[in-house]
């Protein structure tokens, strides 16, 4: 994605309409996340293999209308924040080889619409970490981990 993606005559006469956006591949900037954010009818985002920072924000009044969210192969990301008011209609969480994450999310405790959490081939020290996080809210929670 490049800098002028949102200011494309796609996004501009379209962007709301989308519903599902996969990203793959690509160098997705925290700036980037956050225009993605405004795209105000989108329920499905993926993002896989996109992210360069090691922190993932998702900041209060993003992706309110969000379904799910799919974060897969960020290689770099050790830590991801919610914060209050973000993600507010989410029922659907899986994270997929973060290998770097070792905690869960700090604020998935906010995401009350959350019925399904996957975290799938994580980190041992995740699994560890996993037990001691709250999550007695979510109806539905699986966790698979590496051999490590």
């Amino acid at each position: 994605m490049s800098e002028g993606t949102f200011a494309s005559p796609f996004f501009i006469n379209h962007g709301n309409s989308l519903l599902q956006i996969d990203l793959w591949y690509c160098q997705l900037t925290e700036n980037q996340l956050s225009r993605l954010s405004e795209l105000s009818n989108l329920t499905s985002l993926s993002l896989r293999k996109v992210h360069t920072g090691q922190q993932l924000h998702f900041n209060a009044d993003c992706f309110r209308n969000l379904k799910k969210i799919y974060l897969w192969d960020l290689p770099h990301v050790n830590q991801i924040f919610i914060h209050d008011g973000a993600l507010l209609s989410l029922e659907h969480l899986e994270i997929t080889g973060l290998q770097e994450l070792r905690d869960v999310p700090f604020g998935v405790g906010l995401l009350t619409s959350l019925k399904e959490a996957r975290f799938v081939n994580m980190h041992s020290e995740f699994a560890r970490n996993f037990h001691k996080a709250k999550l007695d809210h979510i109806p539905n929670v699986y966790l698979t981990t590496i051999g490590k």
